[in-house]
C-alpha cells in the first residue's frame, strides 16, 4: 500500500501535492494521511489532497513517519524537529533537550507487547507512556566503528521476540545498553546496505538491498537470522537495487494468511 499510495501522490497535481511527501498511514476510520515538508500533514480526499493539520517542526524538516497508538495520539517523525505528539489536538515536541537520542525520527514501530519505539541516526529509541500520559525515552546508541553513523530504516521482532534494528549498515540486536551490530554468517555479505525489511507469516525475514537483491533469511534455532536465499538480477528481479519490500496480508485475513510479497526496484 504504500508504494501504491507514494505513486499517486508524486503524480498528483493539486496545490498541496507541490511539496514532496515522505511517509504514509491509515487512521482508524480508514483514512489517509501524508507526512509531507513544510510541516504539512496532507489527508487524501476524494480526488486529491487535502492539509489535516500543521505541526509544530522546522520549515526545513519533513516528516518522515506517523504512528496512531491506541489512545488515538498521533506521534509524528521529523528529520530535524524530533518527535511532535498530537494529544487530541494538543501539540506536544520533543527533542534531544527532553531525552531523544537525535532530531531526526525516521520511523515508528509498535512491538508485540504494545510498546512503542522510533528510530533514525545512530540509535532506536524506546518511547514509554506512564499511566498519567507522561513521556519518557530509553536509547540505544549503535556502537559502530568507521564512517558515518547507520540510518535505522525499520524495526523487526525475532521469534522470541527480541528487537532487531534496520540500517544501511546492515542488521543491528540490542545487547546491554547498546545496539551491536550482526555480521551474517558466510557466504552472506556480513553487513549489507539494506533498505527495507518484512516478516511473512512462517516467521521468514525478508531484506530488500542495494545492489544485492532481495534477501531470504530465516531465524535459527537461537532466534539468529540467516541467509536462505539470495534473489537476483539473474532470477528475474529488474534489478539487484531493491528499495523497499513488503508482505501484502490480503485485508481482514491476518497473520494466518501468507498473503503476496510486494517489492519495488
Amino acid at each position: 500500500m504504500e508504494q501504491i499510495y507514494s505513486s499517486i501522490i508524486r503524480a498528483g497535481k493539486g496545490d498541496t501535492l507541490l511539496h514532496s511527501n515522505h511517509s504514509i498511514t491509515q487512521l482508524p476510520n480508514k483514512e489517509i494521511l501524508v507526512g509531507s515538508s513544510k510541516e504539512h500533514i496532507l489527508k487524501m480526499g476524494v480526488d486529491d489532497f487535502v492539509l489535516f493539520a500543521n505541526i509544530d517542526a522546522p520549515r526545513t524538516s519533513v516528516t518522515a513517519a506517523i504512528h496512531i497508538d491506541e489512545r488515538g495520539w498521533i506521534w509524528y517523525g521529523t528529520s530535524m524537529g524530533g518527535i511532535i505528539l498530537d494529544k487530541n489536538g494538543v501539540q506536544e515536541t520533543f527533542q534531544v533537550k527532553d531525552g531523544l537520542a537525535d532530531k531526526g525520527q525516521h520511523l515508528f514501530y509498535e512491538d508485540r507487547t504494545g510498546e512503542l519505539w522510533s528510530g533514525g541516526v545512530r540509535a532506536i529509541t524506546h518511547i514509554k507512556v506512564s499511566d498519567k500520559g507522561e513521556v519518557t525515552f530509553e536509547n540505544f546508541f549503535a556502537d559502530f566503528e568507521g564512517g558515518a553513523f547507520p540510518l535505522f530504516r525499520e524495526i523487526v521482532e525475532s521469534p522470541d521476540g527480541a528487537i532487531w534494528a534496520v540500517s544501511d549498515k546492515g542488521l543491528f540486536r540490542i545487547k546491554g545498553e547498546k545496539l551491536i551490530p550482526w555480521a551474517f554468517p558466510a557466504p552472506a555479505t556480513p553487513y549489507p546496505i539494506i533498505t527495507g525489511s518484512a516478516i511473512d507469516a512462517n516467521d521468514q525475514l525478508w531484506l530488500s538491498t542495494q545492489g544485492e537483491g532481495l534477501w531470504q533469511c530465516r531465524f535459527d534455532e537461537k532466534n539468529e537470522p540467516i541467509l536462505v536465499h539470495q534473489w537476483s538480477s539473474k532470477e528475474g528481479l529488474l534489478n539487484d537495487v531493491v528499495l523497499d519490500v513488503h508482505i501484502d496480508k490480503k485485508a481482514g485475513l491476518g497473520r494466518e494468511s501468507k498473503g503476496d510479497l510486494l517489492y519495488a526496484n
